[in-house]
């Protein structure tokens, strides 16, 4: 994996960590396997929507994907492995840490 996805998975996690806060998750890799369902059965809620949404809003101008390579990327990201998904929360937990000012998750 390239700096690059790196850079483009670390703002998807950064903007459905935001996305779960009230929400009745156990973890943040149980809200990604729910996610990956979702994706995978076509079967989204209003908030899983509105979840995209955001992603795709936050990666358009950063790295200027357009709608089927963001798609591909969120499919990914959501298919990772736990532990590839927790490395990438406590990536952003931290920096939003050390930065509070960058983020509230």
């Amino acid at each position: 994996m390239n700096k690059y996805v790196n850079y483009i998975y670390l703002t998807i996690c950064e903007v459905t960590l935001k996305s779960i806060k009230g929400t009745n998750f156990i973890s943040y890799t149980t809200y990604c396997k729910e996610m990956a369902i979702s994706l995978k059965s076509n079967n989204l809620s209003s908030r899983d929507r509105r979840t995209l949404i955001a992603i795709y809003d936050k990666l358009d101008p950063i790295f200027s994907l357009n709608t089927d390579e963001a798609a591909i990327f969120i499919v990914q990201f959501f298919e990772l492995e736990p532990t590839r998904l927790r490395e990438f929360e406590l990536a952003v937990r931290s920096t939003n840490e050390l930065f509070p000012v960058m983020g509230d998750c």
